[in-house]
């Protein structure tokens, strides 16, 4: 029994990599696309396309957000087209079709039917030839800097003047704005996925922060924080990990990660899996001897309690204007308002800045809670320990009906608890 109950440890992040959305899901999505469009109007998607690392190596492959919401599809050379007033195909008269290329398997995609790639331009045309409204969404339509001849090339201006001249009486627009009010409103399977991602990475920071140590260089850290979140089955980062020591706690979005660490100082940790295409987005401030000096304390402190009064206001209806004076205003009032260099959220998602269509809260959204206090090292108006501290604290917010539930809780926060999780080595 001993030995079963070990290989299933060893096998449960094999088997939870391999989680997909129901097709339900996905024909829920196209449902309500649909519904933001109107008959005259047709929509049009293309998948991303590699991108080069080096001549003849590319980065690893992450599908653009949109696609992967609308169809699941983590394949290139993929089209998806939508047409409310429909399409005849032969006798059958369907709406939605996935577009992929020979030999393309495993979908799992809830549109009407799947054709193979090369069917894509003539139903195109041919949709798009009765349509009064072409939605768009190509992530490789976009602004090009022609830095030869000093000039800035608007692909998406272009495309739509050449469509527009050619299509008389038919406008081009990109698909931005639907795909904003969807995605922004959560669904159970959304949140199942991203409390994944938020328990992985909970995992990888408490790894990290029990190897913490004077004298060991910021990218052990982030070389522990990534293997757990790849043993347990991350699709990959939801943003390059931020491991900034001493005065590299200063700098926000600092993500070298080469410094040696030196006791005495923080380290902000500022990382987050990525599963099934949604990420999570966690900032820890780690003491890098173990214990928060007092002067780290207060600072420390003081963001938390930054932390719990935006919390307690979150709710529908609220503005994300009033999360970030709320935080400004705890940080001015606990002496550090000369220090904040950011705002205190933003939406989370597909992608780890995702997208809103409003500045106001609704029920389903996520979003972070991230205020931060950057004290220079030169600031002579402190006590000489509280220079050059940079203190960050994050954590994912579901909001509710009533208020919110913190996705990231169980991930320890207070002070008393960071120095805990240090102190059990493993």
């Amino acid at each position: 029994m001993k030995k079963i109950i070990a290989l299933l440890a060893l096998l449960c992040p094999l088997l939870c990599a391999q989680e997909r959305f129901s097709q339900q899901e996905y024909q829920s999505r196209i449902v309500h696309l649909a519904h933001l469009l109107d008959t005259a109007s047709v929509l049009a998607m293309k998948s991303s396309e590699t991108h080069q690392r080096t001549n003849d190596v590319g980065y690893p492959y992450r599908q653009e957000s949109n696609f992967l919401y609308i169809t699941g599809v983590t394949h290139q050379g993929c089209y998806f087209l939508l047409a409310p007033k429909g399409i005849q195909l032969g006798d059958r008269h369907v709406r939605s079709i996935l577009f992929v290329p020979k030999g393309t398997t495993s979908l799992n995609a809830g549109c009407d039917t799947v054709l193979d790639v090369g069917a894509f331009q003539p139903l195109f045309k041919q949709s798009a030839a009765g349509a009064q409204m072409v939605y768009y969404s190509a992530p490789d339509i976009r602004f090009v800097s022609d830095w030869v001849n000093d000039r800035a090339m608007f692909l998406d201006r272009e495309t739509r003047k050449a469509f527009e001249e050619r299509n008389p009486g038919t406008k081009l627009k990109t698909a931005t704005s639907l795909f904003s009010r969807l995605r922004e409103i959560k669904s159970g399977e959304e949140i199942r996925m991203m409390r994944k991602a938020i328990a992985m990475t909970g995992d990888g920071i408490r790894r990290s922060a029990q190897r913490c140590a004077p004298g060991l260089r910021e990218s052990v850290l982030q070389a522990e924080v990534e293997y757990e979140m790849t043993r347990q089955g991350a699709s990959g980062l939801a943003f390059s990990s931020i491991i900034g020591s001493g005065p590299n706690s200063l700098i926000p979005h600092y993500d070298a990660n080469l410094r040696i660490m030196e006791a005495g100082e923080v380290v902000v940790m500022d990382v987050g899996a990525e599963y099934a295409g949604y990420a999570a987005d966690v900032t820890r401030t780690l003491p890098v001897g173990g214990t928060f000096s007092a002067d780290q304390k207060k600072i420390y402190n003081a963001v938390r309690r930054a932390q719990d009064e935006v919390f307690a206001i979150i709710k529908p209806g609220t503005t994300l204007g009033d999360l970030d004076r709320k935080a400004s205003e705890v940080i001015k009032r606990e002496g550090f308002g000369k220090f904040i260099l950011h705002g205190v959220t933003h939406a989370v998602g597909l992608d780890v800045h995702d997208v809103s269509s409003s500045d106001v809260l609704r029920a389903g959204m996520v979003v972070t809670v991230e205020p931060g206090i950057y004290v220079p090292v030169n600031a002579d108006d402190v006590p000489a320990g509280q220079r050059g501290v940079g203190i960050r604290i994050e954590d994912d917010v579901l909001v509710t009906e009533t208020g919110c539930e913190i996705l990231t809780n169980e991930i320890p926060r207070e002070s008393a608890e960071i120095e805990s999780m240090m102190r059990s080595k493993r």
